[in-house]
C-alpha cells in the first residue's frame, strides 16, 4: 500500500509539473512592448493578447491597503475582482502592467500581495475594455491560478518624469493622443510637474475626474 501511494503522489507531482510548465514564461516588457505596426495602425493592444502565459515582474501598488487588517481595495476593477500593478524587473520602457484576480480565487494567495515582492502568476492577456485597439493590456490571473512568491523586499524602479506632450497634444476636448511616446509608460508610474487643474468632476459613483493642464 505504501508503494502504491508513493507512485501515485508521484504522478500528481508530475502531472501539476507539467501543467505549471505548460505556459512561456514572459517579463512585464515582454507581454507589454507593442510593435511599430500596431502603433502605425493606432492600436496599443499587446502582441500576445489573447494569450496565456506566466508573468513575472515586482509588485508596486497591493491590491489591499494593508492584509490581513484592512482588506479594503486600493484600485477599483469590478466588483469581484482584486487589482495590482507589475514592474519589470529591469526594463525601463513598456515596464508597467495591472494584473487582476477573481476575488472568488482564494487560493491564488493574490490578496496578501505586498509592495516589493517579485512573483511569477500564470495570467490570461486582455485589454479593457475588451475589443478596443485603445483598451490598456493587462493580466487575468487563471481559474484557479496561484501566485508563485520568488523574492520580497525589492527596490522599486525609478519613477520616470514625463510631461503631457508625451502622451497628447491639442485641446482637452478633441486630443491628438501621441501613441509613439506615450505607449511605452502604459500601467506605469510616472511622475508630472508643473501642473494646473483644469476641472474636477465628481461622478455619481463618488469618482472625481481631474484634468490638468502644462
Amino acid at each position: 500500500m505504501k508503494l502504491f501511494f508513493t507512485i501515485i503522489l508521484s504522478i500528481c507531482t508530475l502531472t501539476f509539473t507539467v501543467n505549471a510548465q505548460s505556459y512561456a514564461k514572459k517579463s512585464v516588457s515582454d507581454i507589454m512592448k507593442i510593435t511599430s505596426d500596431s502603433l502605425a495602425a493606432g492600436s496599443i493592444n499587446s502582441p500576445l493578447l489573447g494569450d496565456t502565459v506566466i508573468v513575472r515582474g515586482i509588485v508596486t501598488i497591493p491590491p489591499v491597503v494593508k492584509f490581513p487588517d484592512d482588506n479594503r481595495k486600493i484600485m477599483i476593477a469590478g466588483n469581484r475582482n482584486y487589482a495590482i500593478y507589475l514592474a519589470d524587473e529591469k526594463a525601463t520602457e513598456y515596464a508597467g502592467m495591472p494584473v487582476i484576480c477573481d476575488t472568488s480565487n482564494a487560493a491564488s494567495n493574490f490578496i496578501r500581495l505586498k509592495v516589493g515582492q517579485l512573483i511569477e502568476v500564470p495570467v490570461r492577456i486582455t485589454a479593457f475594455p475588451s475589443n478596443n485597439k485603445l483598451g490598456t493590456s493587462q493580466g487575468e490571473v487563471i481559474s484557479k491560478g496561484i501566485v508563485d512568491f520568488i523574492d520580497d523586499g525589492i527596490a522599486l524602479p525609478t519613477i520616470p518624469k514625463v510631461n503631457i506632450a508625451d502622451f497628447q497634444t491639442g485641446k482637452i476636448t478633441g486630443p491628438s493622443y501621441n501613441l509613439a511616446t506615450g505607449s511605452k509608460y502604459i500601467g506605469m508610474k510616472v511622475e508630472f510637474t508643473n501642473l494646473t487643474v483644469v476641472s474636477a468632476v465628481k461622478s455619481t459613483s463618488q469618482r472625481t475626474t481631474i484634468i490638468v493642464s502644462d
